[in-house]
Order: structure tokens, then C-alpha cells, then sequence
């Protein structure tokens, strides 16, 4: 099969019949040991991961004859488009072509079918009907963490249709990632932000993306803040809790909606928080009302374990499985595209009663030494909590919240009079 871009075809057509032009240089990534020659046009640059060779995409008239074997003497492939009509009015339309290719191969010439691709027409159309898809194009979304979950989450936006990314994470592609992660070993020693972005491109070339190879530090604050402020939404799959606390209050000030999500430890269940600044709870309620669901993460690095080993009992490196770990990531990526449909029209808006809880659970089994360890199995018909189903929990905001609530309020209230220096008041979100 030769792969060609339908524009290629036609908007050189028009060159070739009113000024003669009747040649055009091609080049070709080769794959699957000559099975399939995909023009370059069609691949995002770190993505040519064949062997190149070049092509020649030649118009003739239909009365004009062509020695294919004279042009394959300095080229490898070479498409012929016949034109079939002589009017001066050209159609956008294979009824007025006939388009043939052959290769070069092992000293003979093999004749192959070729199809003309148009990727903006084509790309988005299997999802057309259940919302515009250019509704999404036009989005921005921030990406905060390119881990197992984070990665995953990404591509269902970029599948999605979203158009725009910022991606924001400081960690390269190590052999211990690629068993979970979107990447391979071909992006090995890669930061992730840029092997992600090369994946986007792969499945949408007119993405625009940033990235940011940057850890999420309170020194970086006021960046994170405009990254916000520019962005429609925003992930934070981050593994640290340092990190979501800041996440946090940087989506608060902003009033940017944010999706946390996160996997217990071994990923035998996660949770999803979508945080709506000022009508749920956010990231620090959660932590302070639910201390213990927050504690409870995935431990999916030696770093990560370091940083929270008490001094005389080291924690272990205990990550789960990546099919357990999609389970948590798909909710995510789910309720965020609905956040970006929001008072759009789409065939998905029944979700929005469905999914109108601002947590989420998942349990992917019944672990050994935690309190779901007695749930009932899956199909013994008993209606309580049980694994592999998602419940949603609504949880009232912390009125006191030091990020969402009226913190210094709750002092005064209580007759506590206190001083606090500008930078603790801005993480207040205030500068009373």
C-alpha cells in the first residue's frame, strides 16, 4: 500500500493542468519490510522511525503514455495520477483521476494500491455525532504528571479531540516506566513532556502543545498560576501530595476546574476528585476530612518511598498492574471531557446526573488487610459495596478550609487572634 495526503493530490492538480507542472517529489517512510510505503507529509517528524526512501507523484493526461520503468531508475515509487477529463473546471474528486503505484523492490517492479488520506476530514470522524469535535479542538488542558495515569489520561483527550495541551513534568522515561506507560523503550532517557508530545502528534499533527520539564514547587508558584489561569482544565497525576497541595491552590485562586486521580498502594483500588472551586470540596478538604483515603497511594518509586521511610522501617516499592491503574485513569479522562462539553450540546449529557459527585471510588479487588477485604464477591448478588463498580460520594467543602474556606474567619470566630505574613495570606487566597 503507498499512502499519499489527499491535499498532495489535488491541490497539485490544479498546478499540473493550468501551468504544466507535472512533477512533484515525494518522500516515503518504509514499513513492515515493504508493505506499506507512508508518505513523510502524513508522519510527525519524531515519529520516522523507518527507512526513508523517495517517491515521484506524476499527472498525465489519459492519452499520454508513461515508461514507469525509466522513472524507477532514479526513484524508488512512483505514483501516476491520469487525469480523465480535458475541462477547465477541476473537482476536488478521484471520479476525475486514476491513480496507480508502483515500487521498486529487489531489482523488479511490483504494482500497489494507493490511498489518498485527509487527515483533518478523516481524523476526528468516528466520534462526530456525540458532540462537534471542534468544540474540544479549540480547548486548552494542563497536564500535571505524565506517570502510568497521567500518560493514559492524555491520550484520551488527545482521542477525544482535544487540541491543545500543557504538559508539565520533570522525570525521564526509565525501563521500570515503559511496562505502564504510554512510552516504550524507544523513548528511553526521553523527558516524559516530550515523548508525550511526539504521541500526541501521532495521532493529531495539528496539535499545539508546551511543555514543561519542571517540578511542581512552591518556587514556581506564580508560573503554575499562569499556566492555570491559561488553561480550560486541569489534570494533577502527580505522586507526591507536596505537589496536589500546590496544584490546589494555584486552581482555587484561578477558579479552574481540577481531576485528581490516584491509585491506592499495589492499585488494588484509586479514587477521582474533581475539584469545582467554590462548589466542592477541594484538594486540601479532601485531605483534611478524609486524611486516611489521601494517605493511601501507590508507591511506584524508590524516590517516592525514600521520602516518606520512617528512620528505622524503610516503605517498599510496591506498584500494581497498568490494567488496574487504566481503571482510575479512564474515570478521570471521562469526567474531564465532560467538564469541557459542559453547555455544549452532546449525546453524552445524561452522564452529568450520572456522574454528579465530586469523588469517585474504584476497588479493582478485595485486598488482604484492608477494610475491603470482607466485601462479598463480585457475583454473589449482594447489593452492597463490591469491586469493580464506581460509586460516587459527595462530601461536604471544610467551612475552615485554609484554600477554599474562610480560614481566618473560623480564627475569629473562635477569638483566636493571629498575625500572618502576605505569603501565608495569598496561600489563604486572600491578602486581608
Amino acid at each position: 500500500m503507498i499512502i499519499i495526503p489527499h491535499e498532495t493530490v489535488f491541490q497539485n492538480l490544479e498546478w499540473h493542468y493550468f501551468e504544466n507542472k507535472i512533477q512533484l517529489p515525494l518522500e516515503f517512510i518504509v514499513i513492515d519490510d515493504g508493505d506499506a510505503f507512508i508518505s513523510t507529509r502524513l508522519v510527525h517528524e519524531n515519529n520516522k522511525k523507518g527507512k526513508l526512501v523517495n517517491g515521484l507523484l506524476k499527472f498525465t493526461l489519459e492519452s499520454e503514455l508513461v515508461d514507469v520503468e525509466q522513472l524507477l531508475l532514479d526513484t524508488d515509487v512512483v505514483v501516476i495520477a491520469k487525469l480523465l477529463t480535458t475541462e477547465n473546471q477541476i473537482k476536488n474528486s478521484l471520479d476525475n483521476l486514476e491513480i496507480k503505484g508502483w515500487v521498486k523492490a529487489s531489482n523488479r517492479i511490483e504494482s500497489y494500491p494507493v490511498q489518498l488520506v485527509s487527515i483533518e476530514e478523516e481524523i476526528f470522524s468516528r466520534i462526530r455525532g456525540l458532540y462537534e469535535t471542534d468544540v474540544l479542538n479549540n480547548k486548552t488542558v494542563l497536564f500535571i504528571g505524565l506517570g502510568s495515569g497521567g500518560s493514559f489520561e492524555v491520550m484520551e483527550l488527545v482521542k477525544a479531540g482535544v487540541g491543545n495541551f500543557i504538559l508539565v513534568d520533570h522525570d525521564r522515561i526509565e525501563v521500570v516506566n515503559v511496562i505502564r506507560h504510554t512510552c516504550g523503550l524507544s523513548d528511553l532517557g526521553r523527558f516524559k513532556t516530550k515523548a508525550i508530545r511526539d504521541r500526541i502528534l501521532d495521532k493529531n499533527p495539528f496539535a499545539k502543545i508546551e511543555t514543561y520539564e519542571q517540578k511542581c514547587t512552591e518556587e514556581w508558584l506564580p508560573t503554575l498560576k499562569e499556566l492555570v489561569k491559561r488553561a480550560d482544565l486541569v489534570f494533577c497525576s502527580t505522586d507526591n501530595r507536596d505537589s496536589r497541595v500546590l496544584v490546589n491552590r494555584a486552581c482555587v485562586l484561578e477558579n479552574r476546574v481540577c481531576i485528581y486521580g490516584g491509585t491506592f498502594e499495589r492499585a488494588y483500588g484509586g479514587t477521582v476528585l474533581r475539584v469545582i472551586p467554590h462548589q466542592t470540596m477541594c484538594y486540601q478538604c479532601f485531605i483534611d476530612i478524609l486524611p486516611d483515603v489521601a494517605e493511601n497511594y501507590e508507591i511506584s518509586s524508590q524516590e517516592q518511598a525514600d521520602a516518606i521511610a520512617y528512620a528505622d522501617r524503610p516503605v517498599a516499592v510496591e506498584p500494581g498492574l497498568a490494567t488496574d491503574i487504566a481503571s482510575i485513569a479512564l474515570m478521570s479522562a471521562k469526567l474531564g471531557i465532560l467538564e469541557l462539553l459542559r453547555g455544549t450540546e452532546t449525546t453524552l449529557a445524561t452522564l452529568y446526573e450520572d456522574l454528579s459527585s465530586s469523588w469517585f471510588q474504584w476497588l479493582n479487588r478485595r485486598e488482604l488487610g484492608t477494610q475491603y477485604a470482607d466485601l462479598q464477591p463480585l457475583d454473589s448478588g449482594d447489593d452492597g459495596l463490591r469491586i469493580l463498580a464506581w460509586y460516587g460520594i459527595d462530601n461536604e467543602k471544610n467551612p475552615a478550609c485554609p484554600v477554599c474556606g474562610d480560614f481566618l474567619g473560623k480564627y475569629r470566630q473562635i477569638g483566636i487572634s493571629t498575625e500572618f505574613t502576605p505569603e501565608q495570606l495569598a496561600a489563604f487566597g486572600t491578602d486581608e
